[in-house]
């Protein structure tokens, strides 16, 4: 069955706030680096006058100069060149597209039907990947990191050591929301699940399901409880 048209615009309406949301990080960043920096600059000095340490007065057309500079380097158009942007609207993307498939994969009772269940795993390779650290350019492990370990913490279960949940289950808004203790996750319960992750999901079908003891032979299954109001959330993190 297809989205209706209700769904449909209420997806559009939730996108339109998120793409306010990433506009007014961007404005942020931007604000909030010309204000530490002025706030650096102005802030009182000291010297030491014969062997006393003296608090020195702002210099007026000293500080005009340095807050013109400061301007021109915490300029929108440099800001725009930074890498940082670049990241939040990297991350935007995939959260715009991961929202869609989840309305879609996850809120469609047909789909659901024949694909009721989702196996979290790793399809984009990464340099530094979760459950490692680079050291003087080499990965050691960072144990409680990995996929799997965050799975298990949000209470998530292997089965034949995949990470396997029905798109009804609470599992998959836990890993959004960081249960665990993990603080780079997105809010969302489709992913990414985290900051420049490289793990998505599969479609798992019915008789996967049966096979794996997820589903009985005559169990409904039910969509996930997907609310098309608020499918993104703001990139507050990324900021």
């Amino acid at each position: 069955m297809p989205l209706t048209l209700q769904q449909l615009a209420a997806i559009r309406r939730s996108l339109r706030n998120y793409s306010g949301d990433v506009a007014q990080s961007i404005i942020d960043q931007l604000v909030n680096g010309i204000k530490t920096s002025v706030e650096s600059l102005i802030k009182p000095g000291s010297e030491m006058r014969d062997g006393v340490e003296v608090e020195t007065g702002l210099n007026p057309a000293t500080a005009r100069n340095a807050i013109a500079d400061i301007l021109k380097k915490n300029s929108l158009e440099g800001l725009l060149s930074s890498d940082r942007i670049d990241f939040s609207l990297t991350v935007a993307r995939d959260v715009a597209q991961g929202a869609g498939i989840y309305a879609k994969e996850g809120g469609d009772a047909d789909v659901v039907e024949a694909y009721p269940a989702w196996e979290l795993l790793r399809v984009y390779d990464r340099d530094v990947p979760r459950g490692f650290r680079q050291v003087k350019g080499t990965l050691v492990p960072a144990p409680g990191e990995d996929w799997e370990s965050r799975w298990t913490a949000a209470g998530g279960e292997l089965i034949n050591a995949r990470m396997i949940a029905l798109k009804s289950d609470d599992i998959w808004q836990r890993l959004g929301d960081g249960i665990g203790g993990y603080t780079d996750t997105l809010g969302n319960p489709f992913p990414p699940f985290a900051f420049n992750s490289g793990y998505d999901v599969n479609n798992v079908s019915r008789a996967e399901c049966i096979d794996l003891g997820l589903l009985t032979e005559d169990q409904k299954v039910r969509p996930a409880d997907v609310d098309f109001t608020k499918l993104f959330s703001p990139l507050e993190q990324a900021a």
